[in-house]
């Protein structure tokens, strides 16, 4: 199994703030995953929003927001293109949402999120298909770094492939 994956992160740096402070990401995404039976690639821009300022000092900038407890607000647009031998061949978008609840010196956390993924087949298997995932999770932090939560997700996919296959779950 092969995994590439590359991050590009951009932060908003308010003049005020210099760079030890920022309340908006936005990152650009590209992953692949290949073996012997499919080839996945997926392409996105996430863009989150939080809260209040989020403190670098001291905090690997990417863990900064979860290690000062700052929550916000993370929109994510993408395309993904899957591969199967020489005979399924489907891409199409997806779409996402998370909200992180969390504040510096209290305790409790609550994230929702939903992410809808459209893929449209083509031939021999011309159809598409639609899947919505849907999960939250509460927790408690522990110590400063330590999250211990509970959650619950779902999962519904409609397929349709005309002659072959059409379900919904």
């Amino acid at each position: 199994l092969q995994i590439i994956s590359m991050c590009i992160w951009f932060f908003y740096f308010g003049s005020a703030y210099a760079q030890d402070n920022y309340r908006t990401e936005i990152l650009a995404n590209y992953g692949s995953s290949k073996d012997d039976d499919i080839e996945v690639k997926m392409y996105d821009i996430v863009a989150g929003i939080h809260f209040s300022p989020v403190d670098t000092t001291g905090h690997p900038l990417a863990e900064a927001d979860f290690l000062e407890r700052v929550g916000g607000i993370v929109l994510a647009v993408g395309k993904v293109e899957a591969k199967s031998g020489s005979t399924v061949d489907a891409d199409g978008p997806f779409y996402g949402l998370a909200v992180a609840l969390m504040k510096p010196d209290y305790p409790l956390t609550a994230n929702v999120m939903y992410i809808k993924t459209e893929a449209e087949f083509e031939a021999p298997y011309d159809g598409e298909m639609t899947i919505d995932f849907y999960g939250f999770n509460i927790g408690k932090f522990i110590s400063d770094g330590l999250l211990a939560f509970v959650g619950y997700s779902h999962t519904e996919s409609d397929t349709s492939l005309p002659g072959l296959l059409e379900s919904t779950r």
